[in-house]
This record gives structure tokens, sequence and C-alpha cells, in this order.
């Protein structure tokens, strides 16, 4: 298994390279963001540049809004937290 870390001290090491992230999170970013980009660009090809036809399914109605709202919560709680640390200070 090369490439892996081998020791706990390599593993600190390789986590430290992205502060505050999750390596685990990244690397799924990185393997599927062209995929994802392929095929939306695919889609929109096939639909002639109407964007509605990533609403059009009952799945795509469902998954656009979770998405929306997995980014919108954690920045609102992000800002609620923050402020009740001043408060508390």
């Amino acid at each position: 298994m090369a490439g892996f870390p081998a020791n706990s001290i390599e593993k600190k090491r390789l986590l430290n390279l992205v502060p505050g992230g999750h390596v685990a999170a990244i690397l799924i970013g990185v393997i599927l963001g062209p995929l994802l980009e392929t095929y939306f660009l695919r889609a929109l090809k096939m639909s002639n540049g109407d964007i509605l036809v990533l609403f059009s399914s009952t799945l795509g109605s469902i998954l656009w809004p979770a998405f929306a709202a997995s980014i919108i919560v954690p920045v609102a709680l992000g800002g609620r937290r923050s402020r009740m640390r001043r408060e508390q200070a």
C-alpha cells in the first residue's frame, strides 16, 4: 500500500495540509467534481441550454432544495454560534 501514511505522524501531517477541512470530503469532491461537470454539461446540451430540465423530475425537485439547505443551514448556524460566543465574552 504505497502512498498511504504509515504512522500517526505522517497521518497528522496529511491532515494539517487541509486546515479546517476533512480529507475524505475533499477527495470525494476531487473525484466526483469532473464527473458532475461532465454530466451537467451533457444535460444542458441535450436540453438545448434549458436549465429547467434539472428541475423537471421528481428526484431533481427533491435533491436541489436538499442541496441548497445543506449549504444554507450550516452557514446560518455558524453565524448564530459566533454571535452567541461574542455575547458570552
